[in-house]
């Protein structure tokens, strides 16, 4: 038998899938416990779509139904000879048989999953039809691996209106700041896709997970309810369903913080040290780690959030061993999801150099709030967060993060200029200009539209990379880089403890390093191009008495602007009390490239 064969030994079906995934999740809860799960499952391993089983699988668990052993057999075959069978199927020639394109698709979503590699120029041979696509989408909804969906659909290079109405509500899920975008700019978005029930459920799902960044419960409670009524077995809305439960009860003392917010937060305004300082006040953190497991989703970022919550525990207990454990969980599963570009900043920082005189903006502008702007940005760490929630307490400051904005205001110059950004600032004209300081507007509209406000502090930790820019857009600007011990910062960014976590580059030291290296390069290379417009703060050396002269640099006295007696706690935390020689014996090997990273980041104070 070829392995080609091995995948067609479940019974035919005469239905096409969809057909079987759109009926399954419209029967009511009893008949499809009883009937639809198990067929489901056959008709998914059918078409190769094994992460989607999984997740059935873990479904089925929860209603005490268990999938026959003939499926678990014949996982075991397609995920031992996946990359086999791939090849077999890439040599028939197009045009294939549906089946057949969605068992492409299938294997290598589950290849990606366990991050083998591809076959190269895998677009053009595959060459799918836009009703795989659109296939394969329902089985995501059903699977929930939403990252590794959205890799899939950009190697092969795959677009249909279903998948782009998909993708706009994996947008909406991943950050407040898309449908905050839509509401400033007063437009909604309608899902297209060949079913109408899809396109409506889509739409719902949409207004439901702003709702739940909102931390709206009852309005997402409705929406949601409206879903389930017409497709009452759609697995993501009853995930949904079940985090809205989850936090509207009063069964536990609930953190004030968004249920939907992924590894990497810190660019949101939500750091792991906020969600630590919330999480370990419930009544139960332990008991409270244990009910965020239990909401059986494949989507990893839930099980980050309760290993994160796992790992300060184990370390408050002293548990070492199983801390390290826990430790090399989260990293495994942070790599397999990373999207994280080893190169980019270093090509950031090669085209820096591409940059040989800073442009001057001799514009005039009006004294409005955008003449009174204090970016701070640095290393990534727990002082972000701290920071701000000391500055956000004055009435006079409006306390922002603007990291994803200025992802887009920079992509505006790469768009424009050929991706020859960091150089082609030098060809931004004053339309440009005004056009960049309308987009940052806007979002200051959003956030505080309806207070008086003097004066702006932006915290920016990836945003080094576009100090040079943000200069330009607003010549009144004053600029920050703060800095943490070097070895403290690597060390607990690897353990995610303290607040610290990897999600800034990836969880392993040597690009936790890397990242730090090139940070290091560029933050470099932009104080020589603004001299004394860009201030640094050493946190390895930094007193309490430090405070006011810190307060000065971030406001100018003239503002005449108060902040609270309170400080931040912005010094260090204290080092463990013993040695994980797991982590130690890693920083032994980049001792020589911290020690230079040390040198050249200690260097800007004197520049």
């Amino acid at each position: 038998m070829t392995h080609a064969a091995k995948i067609s030994s479940v019974k035919e079906n005469r239905n096409s899938l969809s057909d079987h995934i759109r009926k399954a999740w419209g029967l009511p809860e009893d008949e499809y416990i009883e009937q639809a799960i198990s067929e489901l499952g056959s008709v998914l391993l059918d078409f190769g779509f094994i992460t989607a089983w999984h997740s059935l699988k873990a479904e089925s668990a929860m209603k005490g139904v268990e999938l026959s052993n003939e499926q678990h057999h014949l996982v075991d075959q397609l995920e031992k000879f996946s990359s086999e069978l791939l090849d077999e199927l890439l040599r028939i020639q197009s045009p294939r048989e549906l089946r057949d394109d969605c068992r492409i698709i299938g294997l290598l979503h589950y290849i990606q999953t366990v991050g083998r590699d591809l076959p190269p120029n895998i677009a053009e041979l595959a060459a799918l039809p836009r009703d795989a696509f659109d296939n394969y989408i329902l089985t995501s909804l059903i699977s929930r691996d939403h990252i590794t969906t959205i890799r899939v659909m950009e190697v092969l290079k795959g677009s249909t209106r279903l998948s782009e109405s998909y993708q706009h509500y994996i947008s909406s899920y991943s950050s407040p700041l898309v449908h905050r975008n839509h509401r400033i700019a007063s437009q909604s978005k309608k899902s297209i896709s060949p079913w109408r029930e899809i396109s409506e459920a889509i739409d719902s799902l949409v207004e439901v997970v702003s709702y739940i960044h909102d931390m709206q419960y009852s309005d997402a409670k409705s929406i949601c309810d409206q879903v389930l009524a017409v497709l009452p077995n759609l697995q993501e809305a009853k995930f949904l369903n079940r985090v809205i439960e989850h936090y509207h009860s009063s069964v536990y003392d609930k953190p004030d913080i968004d249920p939907l917010m992924l590894y990497g937060s810190e660019v949101l305004g939500i750091s792991w040290s906020d969600v630590w300082d919330k999480y370990k006040n419930t009544d139960n953190i332990r008991e409270y780690i244990n009910n965020i497991m239990s909401m059986k989703a494949f989507d990893v970022s839930l099980y980050n959030r309760a290993q994160f919550l796992t790992i300060q525990c184990k370390y408050q207990d002293e548990m070492y061993e199983s801390l390290w454990k826990e430790v090399e969980a989260l990293n495994d599963n942070l790599i397999r999801v990373s999207q994280y570009d080893v190169f980019s900043l270093t090509a950031f920082a090669t085209r820096l150099e591409g940059l040989s005189t800073m442009p001057v903006n001799y514009n005039k502008y009006e004294d409005s709030i955008l003449n009174h702007i204090t970016f701070i940005t640095g290393l990534p760490g727990p002082h972000f967060s701290r920071l701000r929630s000391w500055l956000a307490k004055s009435e006079d400051v409006a306390c922002m993060y603007s990291d994803q904005v200025l992802k887009g205001m920079a992509q505006y110059v790469y768009d424009k200029f050929e991706e020859k950004y960091p150089s082609s600032i030098e060809q931004l004209d004053t339309d440009d200009l005004l056009q960049l300081r309308k987009i940052y507007l806007l979002h200051l509209a959003f956030c505080y539209g309806d207070r008086q406000i003097e004066r702006i502090i932006d915290i920016i930790p990836s945003g080094f990379k576009h100090i040079g820019l943000l200069s330009l857009i607003f010549p009144e600007a004053k600029f920050i880089a703060i800095h943490p011990n070097l070895y403290d910062h690597l060390k607990y960014s690897f353990m995610s403890l303290f607040g610290f976590d990897s999600s800034h580059a990836n969880a392993t030291m040597s690009e936790l390093v890397g990242y730090a290296y090139d940070y290091s390069l560029i933050i470099d290379r932009w104080k020589k191009h603004l001299g004394s417009k860009l201030d640094y703060v050493n946190l390895d050396i930094f007193k309490l008495s430090d405070y006011d002269d810190l307060k000065n640099l971030i406001i100018p006295e003239s503002a005449n602007i108060k902040l609270m007696d309170i400080k931040p706690t912005l010094e260090m935390p204290k080092r463990p009390k013993v040695s994980i020689e797991n982590v130690e014996s890693k920083l032994l090997e980049f001792v020589d490239d911290i020690n230079e990273i040390n040198e050249k980041v200690n260097m800007l104070k004197g520049a």
